[in-house]
């Protein structure tokens, strides 16, 4: 793995003679939690954070198929380290917190890279081996941030000092025991191909197609929810749910207005719970998916005062979520203002009738510039009734 520490740790192992003929261990990354590698492997819509399962086999192929050590069949294939790089390419990506699930077995880390420029690398070791097998070594968050971004496996990254590779007491090619990926800089290292080539990453994400939520009105045992949607008749639009510990299913078909709109009304609701919606929509050219939009249920009938909930997410990267409740017909502002108390921008300012509202703040101030990470302040006011939250953006 780090060649510094594999240098101490393994024993170097001089092999003559033999043919660069490389074995095909396996690593795949996996996005829809079923433990394996398919065609539903890949990132969920721009903005929306997929929680990406890294699997190593030291044993098996692709295929399934039984492997043995390169250079000595009676060597087996234990592993006291591993390393793996991505590149994101067709769009970009934010890649978050790294869960290490084998901490038990590896529980060292060494570098990581991670500069945001679509590259990531890292990897964990042990002074120890460990049987040979199926190991799902951890879990990393990504997020698609522009257009269509798919993940690939590399055998390294520029400024790495590890290849996606494992450590194993089976000498490699090179003549160490670290078990590298194929690719051009294992390639340069060895003078010949890598130790092992299956690998799998993921597919592009959605095609984001242009869906915005025009307005979300929650009442007792009803929510209400319209959205802009280029070609509405022309296009199949498909409404989705979930909750806070549940998956998301869908509810049915949302229908199309004049114009650009199609509604739903969802009375499967429960007073007091928060959920989930999102738009799934098929044109004949396009597909995608809007973001989510989080409402909650009120318990009472009608707001018995002003009420602007706390804002979901908090903190957040690109958008939030602000429910407010106006208990008279009239006219409402929803402004943000900064720390030293400038506005920033306004949210929303015209009449509404008497009910729960939800609209959403992108981030950005009243030019269209994103605003910078801090703390900042959301502001409801109707007919000299003031609410205030605290709003944190984390960049």
């Amino acid at each position: 793995m780090v060649k510094r520490i594999l240098t101490a740790l393994l024993t170097v192992v001089a092999v003559a003679g033999l043919a660069p003929v490389a074995s095909a261990q396996y690593m795949y990354m996996d996005a829809n939690g079923n433990g394996v590698h398919d065609n539903g492997d890949r990132l969920n819509v721009n903005n929306d954070s997929t929680f990406v399962d890294i699997y190593l086999n030291t044993d098996l192929n692709r295929n399934g198929s039984a492997v043995t050590c390169n250079t000595d069949p009676l060597k087996p294939m234990t592993i006291n380290s591993y390393a793996f790089s991505l590149v994101a390419t067709g769009g970009t990506v934010v890649y978050g917190k790294y869960v290490n699930l084998t901490s038990a077995q590896f529980p060292n880390q060494a570098a990581n890279v991670n500069l945001g420029d679509g590259m990531y690398e890292i990897g964990f070791y042990s002074f120890s081996y460990s049987a040979a097998g199926l190991y799902k070594v951890g879990t990393l968050t990504i997020m698609g941030t522009a257009g269509a971004p798919a993940i690939h496996l590399v055998d390294q990254v520029p400024g790495a000092q590890d290849f996606t590779s494992f450590g194993t007491e089976c000498p490699c090619l090179a003549g160490d025991s670290t078990y590298r990926l194929d690719g051009p800089f294992t390639q340069a290292f060895y003078g010949g191909p890598g130790d092992w080539f299956d690998n799998d990453g993921l597919g592009a994400n959605p095609i984001a197609i242009t869906v915005a939520l025009q307005d979300a009105q929650a009442e007792v045992g009803l929510v209400r929810l319209r959205w802009i949607v280029p070609d509405a008749r022309g296009s199949v639009s498909m409404v989705q749910r979930r909750t806070a510990t549940s998956d998301w299913t869908t509810l049915g078909q949302a229908e199309a207005e004049n114009g650009s709109y199609v509604r739903y009304e969802d009375r499967s609701v429960t007073a007091g719970e928060r959920y989930a919606y999102r738009l799934f929509v098929q044109s004949p050219t396009d597909q995608g998916y809007s973001n989510e939009v989080w409402v909650l249920v009120p318990t009472d009938a009608a707001p018995l005062a002003l009420h602007l909930d706390p804002a979901y997410p908090n903190p957040f990267q690109t958008e939030t979520r602000l429910n407010f409740a106006v208990p008279q017909s009239g006219s409402v502002r929803l402004t943000i203002f900064d720390v030293r108390g400038r506005m920033v921008t306004t949210v929303v300012e015209r009449a509404f009738p008497s009910g729960w509202r939800s609209v959403a703040w992108n981030g950005r101030d009243h030019s269209g510039r994103l605003v910078p990470s801090g703390t900042y302040f959301a502001k409801l006011e109707q007919a000299g009734k003031v609410q205030m939250r605290k709003i944190v953006v984390a960049r």
